[in-house]
């Protein structure tokens, strides 16, 4: 069945996907694409916002919306036919969805091969992952491909603030975890978990693994060290390590830990 190409903002309910291809399209400049083929800009226009600053282009579309209401009507319509137009001509099908972000299409175990719509508006691959957990609010997207030598772990969720917060540690972690589930084996991963998972607990890891998982990144204290007014801190040192309610990333491991444990014992059986 083919009806999701309707919905603008889509997202499984799968938790996680081991060991697939996970591959993201979306439209090159899809507003000022859609927009041109729709008559609203002129060649002129559409020229120029080709080559200018992605957040000029962002600004001077949202001003046009916001003195002519139909534009944001044509560029939904666009986008949507765009969307079914693309399902339809690579035999994509709801069961293959993974997500969709308005003008962006991630799909499982799918290779697409029409990405041209129109002459203009045209998907492009924008990511390419073996493996997607998705941990509460989070997202992540892990490639690791041994015969070009990339790894890439990507997410969607936390910001690029709390991205660089996490970066050192948390993520850092993760990422050998899912290399370790994709090149090592399950049970090798577990084992890593598990350690870590220990290590947590016993509030032995530097002090960035306990900055929670999420796009606030804040450190929660517990409540008996913590005054009416703040509970949490944008920064804490290892001193402080003793004072942090711990229990959020805790939930982040045994999440995880669920996942994998899931996949090990369907093995087993």
């Amino acid at each position: 069945m083919i009806s999701l190409w309707k919905e603008s903002s889509y997202k499984s309910n799968t938790p996680y996907i081991l060991d697939a291809i996970i591959s993201e399209y979306d439209i090159s400049k899809a507003n000022i694409s859609v927009l041109r083929d729709a008559g609203v800009l002129s060649e002129e226009s559409y020229s120029y916002f080709l080559t200018c600053p992605k957040l000029e282009r962002e600004i001077a579309i949202g001003k046009l919306q916001g003195r002519d209401s139909s534009v944001t009507r044509i560029l939904k319509d666009g986008i949507s036919n765009a969307r079914k137009v693309f399902m339809e001509s690579n035999n994509i099908d709801d069961k293959d969805i993974l997500s969709i972000r308005n003008d962006a299409i991630t799909v499982i175990n799918k290779k697409p091969k029409n990405l041209s719509i129109t002459d203009r508006v045209k998907f492009r691959l924008s990511g390419e992952y073996c493996s997607y957990y998705r941990i509460f609010n989070i997202e992540l997207f892990y490639l690791y491909d041994r015969i070009r030598n990339i790894e890439v772990l990507d997410n969607k969720g936390l910001g690029e603030q709390s991205t660089e917060l996490h970066r050192n540690f948390m993520l850092n972690f993760l990422n050998e975890l899912f290399y370790s589930v994709q090149i090592e084996g399950l049970k090798t991963a577990i084992n890593l978990l598990q350690t870590v998972y220990m290590n947590y607990v016993n509030r032995k890891m530097e002090v960035g693994f306990y900055r929670e998982f999420n796009s606030n990144s804040y450190y929660r204290l517990n409540k008996e060290f913590s005054s009416v007014s703040s509970l949490f801190l944008e920064e804490a040192s290892e001193y402080d390590k003793r004072f942090i309610d711990i229990s959020y990333n805790e939930s982040v491991l045994r999440e995880l830990n669920r996942y994998l444990s899931t996949e090990f014992f369907k093995i087993r059986r």
